[in-house]
């Protein structure tokens, strides 16, 4: 069942919401086959159109509006600055930190980065998209420009952390305690690991080290399993 659709305002009146997105229009009547009269849920910024199909018409779908609910954002924003992965395992961190509910993704260049890049981020939206209308979400992963980890503001900032494979004492949980934290960063480096020296430059930036267990995690799992710890830790 399709749960949910993602749109702007631009597409809501008052009463009704008009469907022209072709990749929608193909979801809705072909895949899901959806009737006049089916429910439909659709989200647009921070509220929910809870609302029952009017009509089919050439190359649109209008919703009649039946009520209107707001979403209410998590108190704690929690971001990810990930290092460019192959294509397949950043698609499947893409796709668990979109069902995560994370705030944005940081795409990084480091220096053991070995990726080359050979599409487009529109690829990489899509299935933060695509992944949140199946798992029912409201909030979508917002998917950065690739940068660099000097370039990384971390100011911005109330708490970052780094995952190291080398670090053997950094607690989450001790991080964690204290001063409230409205919004994190952490960052999770590429498949060969980190450079001594940018650890070393991150730490002279106050961003701590943290340690994820005896075993060594591949990249995406690495992000995935940080992710749902402060997820659970923080809210």
């Amino acid at each position: 069942m399709l749960r949910e659709l993602f749109f702007s305002k631009g597409s809501i009146s008052e009463s009704e919401i008009v469907i022209t997105d072709l990749k929608d229009l193909h979801h809705l009547k072909n895949v899901h086959r959806k009737q006049i009269g089916d429910p439909i849920m659709v989200v647009s910024e921070n509220s929910r159109y809870h609302c029952l199909i009017k009509c089919f018409e050439e190359g649109s779908v209008v919703l009649t509006i039946c009520d209107i609910s707001e979403i209410h954002a998590s108190e704690v924003s929690i971001d990810i600055a990930l290092a460019l992965l192959k294509q397949d395992k950043m698609h499947l961190a893409i796709q668990k930190l979109a069902e995560l509910g994370l705030s944005k993704l940081i795409p990084i260049q480091t220096q053991n980065c070995v990726v080359k890049l050979d599409e487009k981020k529109t690829k990489w939206d899509t299935i933060a998209l695509e992944t949140l209308k199946q798992c029912g979400g409201d909030k979508k992963l917002e998917i950065a420009e690739i940068t660099s980890l000097k370039a990384l503001r971390l100011e911005s900032y109330d708490l970052v952390l780094v995952a190291w494979e080398r670090e053997s004492t950094g607690s989450i949980k001790e991080l964690l305690k204290g001063d409230t934290v409205k919004k994190i960063l952490y960052i999770i480096g590429p498949e060969g690991g980190f450079a001594v020296e940018e650890i070393e430059a991150l730490k002279q930036r106050d961003v701590k080290s943290v340690t994820l267990g005896r075993n060594i995690l591949r990249a995406e799992t690495a992000a995935i399993v940080l992710g749902g710890i402060l997820k659970y830790e923080c809210e």
